[in-house]
């Protein structure tokens, strides 16, 4: 018998995270920016609807191994970009870059 996939919900929750850490792993992990060598999300599978993400439980730790070995600032653009607000802006500016530029590599633009 073909084992059961989980939602991100229940994979979030047995990772220890919130589902909103969780889908923003996955939204920048599936950008265009740069990502550490080394680390990797597996693949989720999406069911008939389209709509909804479905994991192998298996897949739990590979992604708890990925949050153990995410370095320290490898998501901080994308958070300065969508979590951080006017702390955010001024954080990339000093980097020389801003909210709007690092949304159009999100969006693959």
């Amino acid at each position: 018998m073909a084992k059961e996939l989980i939602g991100a919900n229940e994979v979030s929750r047995r990772v220890g995270v919130t589902l909103m850490t969780f889908n923003r792993w996955y939204l920048w992990w599936e950008s265009d920016l740069p990502k550490p060598e080394g680390i990797i999300l597996p693949a989720y599978i999406r069911e008939e609807t389209g709509k909804i993400r479905k994991w192998r439980p298996e897949d739990v730790y590979i992604i708890r191994r990925f949050q153990k070995e995410l370095p320290r600032g490898a998501m901080a653009e994308f958070n300065a970009a969508y979590s951080w607000g006017v702390r955010g802006d001024r954080a990339l500016i000093k980097k020389q870059t801003s909210s709007a530029q690092i949304k159009h590599i999100l969006r693959g633009e």
